[in-house]
């Protein structure tokens, strides 16, 4: 584990002590357990913008499921 500082505002301080003491976890235990959801979130808002993104890239007029190994491959 990584030590670390950060500056917290008056009002975040005193919701991360409330909820510690309700969740009956270290400050620490807490801010790790929220950063660690917030990550996940970003990493699956992250996939998602990414197949966004891809979608309507590429079409072809007459592509049929049957066919799509001629699409990926080519006609060989």
């Amino acid at each position: 584990m990584h030590r670390t500082q950060i500056m917290l505002e008056e009002h975040q301080y005193h919701a991360l002590v409330e909820e510690a003491r309700r969740e009956n976890k270290s400050m620490g235990a807490l801010v790790r357990d929220l950063l660690n959801q917030g990550l996940q979130r970003i990493r699956k808002d992250s996939r998602e913008w990414t197949l966004r993104e891809a979608r309507g890239m590429f079409s072809a007029p007459r592509s049929e499921g049957r066919n799509h190994d001629d699409y990926l491959y080519g006609d060989g």
